[in-house]
């Protein structure tokens, strides 16, 4: 995960949900960064990386199987779609 506004987005709305209703994962294509890491696993979530799908599509599709069967449940949205849906949820809440 690169430093960049979607991430920040995000990091903000784990360390702001309550985490002992929600997890938040999230899948990444790249390395993380420790400080992500670190915020994850403060508030219960976990960080999965995945190679990149374009350059190792069937590793990628094994890992993305993988954290499904780990997790039972994974919803795989483009990362913008899905922190529109997260803002909505907690300005609706």
């Amino acid at each position: 995960m690169e430093k960049n506004g979607i991430t920040n987005v995000i990091c903000n709305l784990v360390t702001n949900v309550n985490n002992e209703n929600i997890q938040i994962d999230c899948v990444a294509i790249n390395d993380v960064d420790l400080s992500y890491k670190n915020i994850f696993k403060k508030h219960g979530g976990k960080i999965f990386v995945i190679p990149q799908r374009l350059s190792k599509p069937i590793a990628y599709i094994k890992k993305l199987v993988s954290i499904i069967k780990k997790i039972n449940m994974i919803v795989y949205m483009r990362m913008e779609i899905v922190t529109r849906l997260l803002w909505n949820y907690l300005l609706l809440k």
